[in-house]
């Protein structure tokens, strides 16, 4: 059952890749942020979920995905609020991110063990990061400024909303999960509910990619 819930999971996340791919060279503005960090999310998976199938512990991991995405999505944010947000804001934000990162590594007496602080602070992040497009994106609609990628990427921001939001609980209990704390049910229902969450927002970035590339949305060559 975990097996079938691991893969049935990324099955979104490869089409969506493979629709990127397609047209890797035609994406424009925020797109072209999201597809880099649609690549790095798909290659960390595949290695996270081939460690876990091997039986290695692949927490370590978690300490390099966080960071590198984390700056991938303000990449990617920062495109959606160029005309709202002067770059240097979100830069800072990510240095001070970064910063917090190593120490926290530093603190630790292994890597061994889950970040709950760090990761939590991520979906904090996101989640008022993809409100704020959403905001804006209401915005955009009350001036009639809505662009036609605007659709698509609402679905992005509502993928990303919805599994941060979620993870909010998980990633701040998570040490207890790990330190079987919880029975191993009520643990193993937890991390199939991380999964139905994953894959709903692999979901979601699937039909924001599908609208995107339907006429008359579909980037230029």
């Amino acid at each position: 059952m975990p097996k079938l819930a691991t893969y049935l999971t990324f099955l979104p996340l490869l089409l969506t890749m493979g629709w990127f791919a397609l047209r890797w060279s035609c994406w424009r503005g925020p797109w072209r942020a999201f597809r880099w960090w649609l690549v790095f999310e798909t290659v960390s998976q595949l290695l996270a979920t081939g460690l876990a199938l091997a039986k290695v512990n692949n927490l370590p991991l978690l300490y390099a995905y966080t960071p590198v995405g984390m700056v991938l999505l303000a990449w990617f944010y920062q495109a959606q609020f160029r005309d709202f947000l002067p770059p240097r804001v979100l830069g800072i934000g990510m240095v001070l991110f970064l910063a917090y990162c190593g120490y926290d590594i530093w603190q630790k007496d292994t890597l061994f063990q889950f970040n709950s602080e760090v990761s939590t602070l991520q979906s904090i992040l996101v989640v008022m990061l993809s409100l704020a497009a959403y905001l804006l994106s209401l915005e955009k609609a009350a001036q009639q400024a809505t662009k036609p990628t605007e659709t698509g990427l609402n679905w992005i921001n509502s993928g990303l909303f919805l599994y941060h939001a979620s993870n909010l609980i998980l990633f701040y209990f998570g040490e207890l999960l790990m330190n079987d704390a919880f029975p191993d049910a009520d643990a193993r229902a937890t991390w199939l509910l991380h999964f139905v969450f994953s894959a709903v927002m692999y979901l979601c970035f699937f039909i924001g990619t599908w609208k995107q590339l339907k006429p008359p949305n579909l980037p230029k060559p």
